[in-house]
């Protein structure tokens, strides 16, 4: 790990690495407190994720791998070379959109990526998954308790996509993936489809988001 100008943190092994990207709204939305493992009904366990977002690259093995915490713009990033490319994957929540946002490159070339949504199986949870060409949907609900969406909109330059039966997206030959997170529950006794909005990601560039 190296401190770089104290501003940008760098990890260059696998160790486990935790960030905190969502705090305030969008970091609290799918908090539900209590839990079961307290006793509590109707609960979820404290502060779990809504869900995952899962990224699968058709590469060899990879080198070269490094991790970065930039505190100037509150950007995470990840970079490593596989198959004479250098794949970069990086995140940001941003504020005004109140989404997570990803983007994904490998050095100006093609790529191919499947990306899926899922959680953490837990008996007195249902989930429902939809897949689209516009993005992904779960939506879930606990028994007697919470209701919430989580939806990963997906905006591809160059490539084609297409859909699995596992309400998996294929990405082929994309030369950069953005991908909008958002989350919505029933805490509020809100609907979490209409807080999460439309499934549509940001039409402008990443250096415009990031801005």
């Amino acid at each position: 790990m190296e401190n770089k100008n104290e501003k940008t943190i760098r990890f260059y092994d696998r160790r486990s690495f935790l960030g905190a990207l969502g705090i305030g709204c969008l970091g609290a939305a799918c908090f539900g407190g209590g839990g079961y493992g307290s006793g509590r009904p109707n609960r979820v366990d404290p502060y779990p994720p809504a869900g995952d977002l899962f990224i699968e690259f058709n590469h060899s093995f990879d080198h070269g791998y490094v991790r970065e915490l930039d505190f100037r713009t509150a950007q995470a990033s990840v970079t490593y070379h596989a198959d004479g490319k250098e794949f970069r994957r990086e995140v940001v929540a941003h504020l005004t959109r109140d989404v997570i946002l990803v983007r994904l490159t490998a050095g100006g070339k093609p790529f191919d990526a499947v990306i899926w949504l899922d959680r953490n199986h837990e008996p007195a949870c249902r989930l429902s998954h939809k897949a689209t060409r516009a993005g992904l949907i779960m939506d879930g609900r606990i028994k007697d308790g919470l209701s919430f969406r989580v939806q990963a909109a997906v905006r591809q330059r160059g490539g084609v996509v297409s859909l699995d039966r596992r309400n998996r997206m294929l990405v082929g030959g994309a030369h950069e993936i953005l991908i909008a997170v958002n989350i919505g529950t029933s805490a509020k006794g809100r609907d979490p489809a209409r807080e999460c909005g439309a499934l549509r990601a940001p039409a402008i560039s990443w250096d415009a988001l990031v801005r």
